[in-house]
């Protein structure tokens, strides 16, 4: 089984995490691709609680078929930090498996500041993907801002009303 692992802060998901997970599986026909939320920056960022990232994860991949792609919460199980410490762990638990990592270009720029990145990188196939308009930074400041309608053409529907729901990222 050939599964791409698509890993990230997910603070929150957006539309574009969507489509890049979506390019990857029709240009590489993976068996499955895994949405993973880290557990914590491993740069020390301050994120939104993994349960929150989580649940709007699943809500941004609802709508995508369920044997194909899912969403994994490793990170919270084995408390990993690092991403060359969950692929340890999953060549563990998955014997057998072949793995890839769907990053955006921008993160793939920075691989070298990643902890044992040429390590890391001779255990999984990275597959790079052009990044999409947006970030999640600029969902973040638009939702300080109050502007919902931009919100809402950055991410799944269902994730802004989760965001306006729990008063996540600033004003509601």
């Amino acid at each position: 089984m050939h599964v791409a692992l698509y890993g990230g802060a997910f603070n929150p998901i957006r539309t574009g995490h969507i489509l890049i997970a979506l390019q990857a599986q029709l240009e590489h026909q993976f068996d499955a691709v895994w949405f993973v939320p880290t557990w914590e920056n491993a740069f020390g960022k301050q994120l939104a609680s993994f349960e929150d990232r989580l649940a709007m994860c699943r809500l941004a991949t609802k709508e995508l078929s369920q044997t194909v792609f899912a969403v994994k919460d490793f990170e919270r199980k084995w408390k990993t930090r690092y991403s060359i410490d969950l692929i340890v762990r999953l060549y563990e638990q998955y014997p057998g498996y072949r793995w890839s990592f769907i990053m955006g270009a921008d993160q793939y720029d920075k691989r070298e500041s990643w902890h044992r990145w040429q390590e890391l990188e001779c255990l999984i196939n990275p597959v790079v993907i052009p990044n999409q308009p947006g970030r999640s930074t600029e969902v973040r400041q638009r939702i300080e801002q109050g502007d919902w309608g931009e919100v809402s053409k950055m991410v799944p529907k269902q994730v802004g009303h989760y965001l306006q729901r729990n008063g996540l990222y600033g004003k509601v």
